[in-house]
């Protein structure tokens, strides 16, 4: 009776020892899946920053994004868009830029508030960081938010005699 007591014994441990190993293969594995920030999520992130900053800056007055009156059924040649790098800064955040510009076009109202006539462009800057949480949301912030304004001679395509002022 000792060996077969030893022996269930012995299968008994070794039942065990496998779940043991099994249950933490599996559970190792889902406590060490990363949770990244793809360059993809840091763009969409920017582009959703930017289309809000161009519905606050139209709602002030400004025309980005808009159609250019001389040539409606064209493209707009300003709005807002994702630039730069795709920077990565850590195992869960990724660091990009965002750019709006409103470019003032003949038959264009003056842009709002401006007093100096010369100025024909603004363009707005920013840098975007964006974390994935513990939990697996992602989180942005935006920092070094900036204004150009611009005057110049020529076309906004060929410009001549460029001036920047601050916003």
């Amino acid at each position: 009776m000792g060996n077969r007591t030893t022996g269930c014994v012995a299968l008994l441990v070794g039942v065990v020892a496998i779940g043991v190993l099994l249950g933490s293969a599996t559970g190792a594995g889902a406590k060490k899946k990363r949770l990244k920030v793809s360059c993809e999520q840091l763009y969409a992130e920017i582009e959703t920053t930017g289309a809000q900053l161009q519905a606050q800056y139209n709602a002030m007055g400004f025309t980005i994004g808009l159609p250019d009156p001389a040539y409606p059924t064209d493209p707009p040649r300003d709005g807002a868009n994702s630039g730069g790098a795709c920077k990565k800064q850590g195992k869960r955040i990724r660091m990009g830029n965002g750019f709006m510009i409103d470019i003032h076009s003949e038959g264009e109202p003056p842009f709002p508030g401006e007093t100096n006539p010369a100025i024909r462009e603004y363009d707005w800057f920013w840098g975007e960081t964006v974390v994935r949480t513990k939990k697996g949301a992602l989180r942005d912030t935006v920092t070094d938010f900036r204004c150009e304004k611009y005057a110049y001679d020529g076309s906004p395509g060929d410009p001549h005699n460029i001036q920047t002022f601050p916003c």
